[in-house]
């Protein structure tokens, strides 16, 4: 039987640390807004070796300091040696529950300042602070404290798993060339082919809230949240691109506009000149259940890849659940895409 007890009971009290222990002469202190461009060009040195398919744009770090759910002088540290970043770490909740609330783990340690302890230093403050978040979860679900990392990176599972955690779940990194043949799909029938624009934000969240509803991990979007993870690329920066970004759209039972099938697409142009050519990143994909097996997937799918193919981007890439409930991995390997790395999530839960 699931556990009907509030969270805030199930988690263990204790003195928790305001900052990491300071090792090998690192000081740690809260981060602010002008560790912004030390913390992404911490982030230039390392992506390369802890996940080299892509890398972290320069408004992900931003947003720890615009999201209202982040505070960052509880959230998030910067580990220094005199003038120099060398190490930063964040330990943030995910807004919202379903049945679970989640508390996520990430951070950088300088690849010149491993192996002496500043990893173990960061992580147990991060769990730390982890429990903190789900301490205050009067609900009674289960709390989730996960760290998603890189197959690549040996020496952070390792640690990982000496703090406790284990592998609760796997995501494929899949790519697929646009100069392949692409098929050609038929729309299904009683469906409009449509961009991505401001004008169907709204009701784009609506048909993802449904359709990740059963999907590991998912809460349902706020407003703000995902405002922000659909923020427009500009200026070459990391962002969603409304020109690649397409959408399915029939009538619900009112006769109402309804978005049925959504692709949206983000870039990072600076991992175009670090990985040697243009790419887009398929960030969603989803069908309503009323649409499922119509095809839907498929021909949007195909619809995106040839807009990248006219836009000049060579590759398509995304990361699927390996045990996605709706078979999305089958879906995206029949229509061309192949694996090229793997996201292992390790978790802790109470």
């Amino acid at each position: 039987m699931p556990d009907v007890t509030p969270l805030s009971s199930r988690i263990p009290t204790g003195e928790r640390p305001l900052f990491p222990e300071a090792v090998d002469g690192v000081s740690w202190r809260a981060a602010t807004a002008a560790d912004i461009d030390a913390i992404t060009a911490l982030h230039r040195v390392a992506d390369p070796i802890d996940h080299p398919t892509f890398g972290t744009p320069r408004g992900d770090i931003v947003e720890l300091f615009e999201s209202s759910w982040i505070d960052p002088a509880l959230d998030v540290v910067v580990g220094a040696r005199g003038d120099e970043v060398v190490a930063y770490g964040q330990a943030t909740v995910i807004p919202g529950t379903a049945g679970f609330a989640e508390t996520t783990l990430s951070g950088v340690v300088h690849p010149g300042h491993r192996g002496r302890g500043l990893g173990g230093a960061l992580l147990d403050w991060q769990q730390a602070r982890a429990l903190e978040h789900l301490a205050l979860v009067e609900e009674p679900v289960e709390g989730r404290m996960n760290a998603y990392t890189s197959s690549e990176q040996a020496a952070l599972h390792r640690l990982l798993e000496r703090r406790g955690f284990g592998v609760v779940r796997a995501f494929d990194e899949l790519s697929r060339d646009t100069a392949e043949d692409i098929p050609e799909i038929a729309i299904p029938e009683g469906l409009e082919l449509v961009p991505y624009s401001q004008q169907w934000s709204a009701a784009t969240m609506a048909a993802k809230n449904e359709t990740f509803a059963d999907h590991w991990g998912s809460l349902p979007e706020t407003v703000e949240h995902w405002e922000q993870r659909n923020t427009t690329a500009a200026n070459g920066a990391g962002g969603l691109r409304t020109d690649a970004s397409l959408l399915l759209v029939g009538r619900d039972e009112s006769g109402a506009d309804e978005v049925v099938a959504f692709v949206l697409t983000t870039v990072n142009e600076e991992d175009w000149e670090r990985l040697g050519h243009p790419f887009g990143y398929i960030t969603l994909v989803g069908v309503r259940r009323s649409q499922r097996g119509r095809g839907a997937a498929q021909a949007l799918l195909a619809a995106v890849l040839l807009r990248y193919r006219e836009l000049g981007w060579q590759r398509a890439t995304l990361h699927v659940d390996t045990t996605s409930p709706t078979g999305a991995d089958r879906l995206y390997r029949r229509i061309g895409f192949v694996p090229a790395a793997r996201e292992l999530v390790y978790g802790r839960t109470f």
